[in-house]
C-alpha cells in the first residue's frame, strides 16, 4: 500500500485510504517452478496521481552510528545497536529537504521500500493488510507505532540475514504496536526467503517459504489454517487468544490451530459498495488465470476459496511446509515473468517501481541475489539488472530529486478543496504553454469520487529529464493519457523490447565475468559501473522516444 498523498478532505482521506491498500502486488514463485531453479518474488507499487518521484540509492557503511536515534514517520523511535551496514534501496524522494507527501519541509524520513544490504539481507515492505474492526478493538493500532516506512531502513541497517531480520521485526511489532495499518513482508537471503504478516497491531507471524509453492499477495492475507506447533514457525505468543477475544477465532485451539485470514484479517472490508473488494480480488483472480493457465477464477470464488491461501496443515491433519492449491502448468522464465509484468494488474498506469529479486543458494555470497528492476509504467518498460550485494553507488539519474510535477487548472479553486499542500495554478487556455505536461483524462481523480475528471494538467517540473524514474513517467503518460496513436505505442514497445534483449545479454556476461574476478573491489567496481550504464541507456532511449513523440526529433539507431 501507499500512503495517501494528497487529498486531505476528512470523507475523501477514508476512501483513499481504501483504495490505496489495494494498490500493490507481491508474487513469490519457487525455484520447482522457475527455469534456472532459483527461488523469486516480485513486488509492484503504484501510486495514485503518477507523478511521485522514485530513486534508487546507496546508503553507506556507517551512516547510522550506534546509538544514534532514527525518527520514524509516525513518531516510531529506534536506537541503532551498531554502525549500519552498507545497503542499497528503492525510496521515495526528499533530495530537495522537502516531504514527499506534502512538499512542506518538516522532518522526515525517506519511506524505502526495498533494498538489499552487503550482507545479502533483502527486505521489502508496503503491502498492507487491515484487520477486523474487532480485533482493532481488542488491539488497537497506535499514533506512534510501528509503520511500514521503518521497516526497509531499520531492518538492513541492523541485520546480516533473514532469520535476524525475522526475530527483529517481530520483538519491533511486539514492543511497539502497528501504526494504522497492518503489512506482508518478505526477509530473504540467498538461501531462505520468509513471508511474514503483522495484521493485528501486537501479533506476528514468519515462516520460511519452500521452492514448490507459488502465492499471490494484493493486500489480503495468504496465511490462513496455521498449526502454530510448528517448529519452523516464528510468532506471537497469545494470537489465539487475541481472536477468541474478539470473537473472531477460527480453528481448532485443541489442535493449536488458527485460521489466520479468517480470525484477523479484514479482507471484505467496504468503503463504497465492493469497490474495494473488486479491485482486490480482480487481481488475485486475473493473476492466478495467467498463472496456471486457466479461466477458473473471478472476482466471488477468488474472495471465497482457500486454494491460493498457503497452510502448513495437511488434509489428513499434520504438519507439513507452507502450501496452496497453485499449480503452473510450465516454468517461469525472466522472459515470461517480464511478459506478465507488462499486462493489468501487474502492469499499467498507476505503477510508480517494480523490484524483481532471484536467489541462488548455490552462488557466491556477493553472487547470490539478482536483482531486476523498473520505474513507472511497466506496460512501457525495459528492467535493468544488477547484482545488489555489490553496488557501491548508482546512476546519478537514480540520484536526480524533484519537485512534484505543476497542478494547472481552469478552475483552480474547485480543486484546491480536494488538494492540500499544494499550490494549484490558473491554467490559461485550453492547455499549458508547454509540451511537457500530461491530462489525466478519463480517470477518476480524487479516488472514487464519480466524475470524469479532465480540467487538472500536470507539468514536469523543471530538471525531469535528468531523473530515470521522471522520464519514464513522462513517456508513459503520455503514451497513456495524451492519444499519440497505436504507431506510437508500437514503436516504444518494440524499441524497448529489443533493449530488453540486449540487457538480458549484457548481464550474462556480466556474471561470467563477476565469477572469473575475485578480487571484491574490483568486483564491485565491475558490477556498479555495467549496472550504472545500462540504466544510463534505458534513461537516454525512454527521453529519446519522448521527444520524439512530443517534438519529433529523430532517433538513434538501433
Amino acid at each position: 500500500m501507499r500512503r495517501i498523498r494528497r487529498f486531505l478532505v476528512p470523507f475523501i482521506l477514508v476512501i483513499c485510504l481504501f483504495s490505496q491498500a489495494s494498490a500493490c502486488s507481491l508474487l513469490f514463485v519457487g525455484g520447482d517452478f522457475t527455469d534456472d531453479g532459483a527461488n523469486l518474488f516480485v513486488r509492484v507499487e503504484d501510486g495514485d496521481l503518477n507523478d511521485e518521484n522514485k530513486l534508487y540509492l546507496v546508503s553507506p557503511a556507517g551512516k547510522h552510528k550506534a546509538g544514534e536515534e532514527y525518527h520514524g514517520r509516525c513518531g516510531y523511535t529506534w536506537t541503532f545497536t551498531h554502525d549500519s551496514y552498507r545497503y542499497v534501496s528503492r525510496r521515495d524522494d526528499n533530495l530537495l529537504g522537502l516531504c514527499p507527501d506534502c512538499e512542506s519541509t518538516h522532518d522526515h524520513q525517506p519511506f524505502e521500500e526495498a533494498g538489499t544490504n552487503e550482507h545479502g539481507l533483502t527486505v521489502t515492505a508496503t503491502q498492507s493488510l487491515d484487520a477486523t474492526p474487532a480485533v482493532r478493538a481488542v488491539d488497537p493500532y497506535l499514533d506512534e507505532g510501528l509503520s511500514e516506512g521503518e521497516i526497509v531502513t531499520i531492518l538492513l541497517s541492523e541485520c546480516k540475514n533473514a532469520r535476524e531480520a525475522v526475530e527483529l521485526l517481530k520483538s519491533m511489532v511486539e514492543t511497539a504496536g502497528l501504526h494504522a495499518e497492518g503489512f506482508g513482508v518478505m526477509l530473504c537471503d540467498q538461501n531462505e526467503q520468509w513471508y511474514a504478516e503483522a495484521v493485528a497491531s501486537h501479533y506476528f507471524l514468519a515462516m520460511p517459504l519452500p521452492k514448490d509453492v507459488v502465492f499471490f499477495q494484493a493486500n489480503v492475507s495468504v496465511l490462513g489454517r496455521i498449526d502454530l506447533d510448528d517448529e519452523r514457525i516464528v510468532a506471537t505468543d497469545g494470537i489465539i487468544e487475541l481472536a477468541q477475544k474478539a470473537g473472531t477465532f477460527v480453528g481448532d485451539t485443541e489442535e493449536n490451530i488458527i485460521d489466520w485470514r479468517l480470525s484477523l484479517n479484514d479482507y471484505k472490508v467496504e468503503i463504497l459498495p465492493k469497490t474495494w473488494q473488486n479491485n482486490v480480488f480482480e487481481r488475485v483472480s486475473l493473476t492466478l488465470n495467467r498463472l496456471e493457465e486457466t479461466e477458473k477464477w473471478n472476482t466471488e470464488n477468488a474472495m471465497e476459496t482457500n486454494d491460493y491461501i498457503m497452510t502448513n496443515v495437511s488434509k489428513d491433519g499434520t504438519i507439513v511446509p507452507l502450501h496452496n492449491d497453485v499449480k503452473l502448468t510450465r516454468s517461469i522464465s525472466l522472459d515470461s515473468l517480464l511478459e506478465l509484468l507488462r499486462i493489468y494488474p501487474l502492469g499499467y498506469w498507476e505503477n510508480v517501481e517494480t523490484h524483481l529479486y532471484r536467489f541462488y543458494p548455490e552462488a557466491e555470497p556477493e553472487l547470490g541475489t539478482v536483482e531486476w528492476s523498473s520505474m513507472d509504467n511497466n506496460q512501457y518498460n525495459v528492467f535493468v539488472p544488477d547484482y545488489p550485494v555489490l553496488m557501491t553507488d548508482t546512476w546519478k539519474g537514480y540520484r536526480t530529486g524533484l519537485r512534484h510535477a505543476q497542478l494547472m487548472a481552469q478552475d483552480p479553486e474547485f480543486w484546491q478543496q480536494f488538494i492540500d499542500g499544494f499550490e494549484i495554478e490558473k491554467l490559461d487556455g485550453d492547455t499549458p504553454d508547454t509540451a511537457d505536461c500530461y491530462q489525466m483524462a478519463g480517470v477518476w481523480y480524487c479516488c472514487f469520487l464519480n466524475r470524469d475528471w479532465t480540467g487538472l494538467w500536470h507539468v514536469l517540473p523543471e530538471g525531469w529529464e535528468n531523473s530515470y524514474s521522471a522520464v519514464f513517467s513522462a513517456l508513459s503518460n503520455r503514451l497513456t493519457f495524451m492519444d499519440p496513436g497505436e504507431e506510437a505505442i508500437t514503436l516504444v514497445k518494440d524499441r524497448f523490447a529489443a533493449l530488453q534483449q540486449v540487457f538480458e545479454t549484457r548481464f550474462s556476461d556480466l556474471t561470467t565475468r563477476l565469477k572469473a574476478e575475485k578480487d571484491l573491489t574490483a568486483r564491485q567496481e565491475i558490477a556498479t559501473g555495467e549496472s550504472s550504464r545500462m540504466a544510463e541507456e534505458a534513461q537516454d532511449l525512454a527521453l529519446a522516444l519522448y521527444r520524439h513523440i512530443v517534438y519529433g526529433e529523430a532517433l538513434p539507431e538501433e
